[in-house]
């Protein structure tokens, strides 16, 4: 009989997007905060804590954008 860590070492677990990893850095380096991340359709939701750091981004979407070797929308999304 297995035991829950056994089986749960065992499952693959989803890998989250490449642009993930470029994003959170983006935000992290800029905003001082972590956002929150997921993938719907062909966006992906960017949610940070509060307005303010949400508008801020919105100005700098295009130079994220142009880090980014997507097609897919960014969408900002305060929490």
């Amino acid at each position: 009989m297995s035991d829950l860590g056994d089986i749960l070492a065992q499952k693959h677990l989803p890998q989250e997007p490449a642009e993930f990893k470029i994003i959170r850095t983006f935000i992290q380096e800029r905003f001082d905060v972590t956002p929150g991340l997921q993938l719907r359709d062909n966006s992906i939701i960017i949610s940070v804590p509060g307005s303010a750091a949400a508008g801020s981004l919105r100005f700098q979407l295009h130079e994220l954008q142009d880090l980014l070797d997507t097609d897919r929308q960014l969408v900002v999304a305060s929490a």
